[in-house]
């Protein structure tokens, strides 16, 4: 049965050959030959106490070795009926509408675990997001998502409606129009990436 030699079992496997080849050209052994875990230790270039450590571990084991924590269980996940899956769908979408802000994990994860009592990891959220069918993408500027808020697009729209009817007024009728500041968007704040729906 050939299996897989991994990459710290070859370089195990090279320290031996290594110290072998030593000894041979040394014509003598460079280690003493009752002490056996000395000469274990030196030829795979470990510790001693590693080296009584694994050999314990295989007497007891009958020379079957297991690596630790492989098997360990992760923590186990709740599972999300349809409802929930909304909540998070609505909670994304209440960052942009309501709280105006670009939702990441960050401060997505705090928001879902208060509402849902959701206890997954940043990494579930993430996988659950993108089956929701959110796809964490390169952001448009910040001045492009306050411009096509629907608020804002309303009162532009009433402002130009205003100053068309002034122009259209006749002369003597007309109030002059005096423009005192323009509003701009913190351009130093943005995020390059954030989760956007894909529909």
């Amino acid at each position: 049965m050939n299996k897989t030699i991994r990459s710290a079992g070859r370089q195990i496997i090279y320290k031996v050959y290594r110290r072998c080849l030593a000894e041979k050209e040394a014509k003598t052994i460079l280690t003493d030959l009752n002490d056996v875990y000395q000469r274990t230790a030196d030829m795979t270039g470990k510790t001693v106490s590693t080296v009584r450590r694994v050999v314990l571990e295989g007497d007891r084991n009958k020379g079957v070795f297991s690596t630790p924590g492989k098997n360990r269980k992760g923590r186990p996940k709740k599972q999300l009926d349809n409802f929930d899956l909304c909540a998070i769908r609505q909670n994304v979408k209440f960052f942009y509408t309501v709280r105006k802000q670009v939702p990441t994990l960050r401060n997505l994860l705090p928001v879902v675990r208060e509402d849902l009592g959701y206890d997954g990891s940043r990494e579930h959220l993430r996988k659950i997001l993108i089956t929701l069918g959110f796809k964490y993408k390169r952001c448009q500027s910040e001045r492009t998502a306050v411009i096509e808020r629907p608020n804002i697009a309303a009162k532009r729209a009433a402002y130009l409606n205003k100053i068309i009817s002034n122009i259209n007024l006749p002369e003597e009728l007309r109030k002059p129009i005096v423009y005192l500041d323009e509003s701009y968007v913190h351009q130093s704040y943005k995020l390059k990436k954030c989760w956007q729906s894909i529909d």
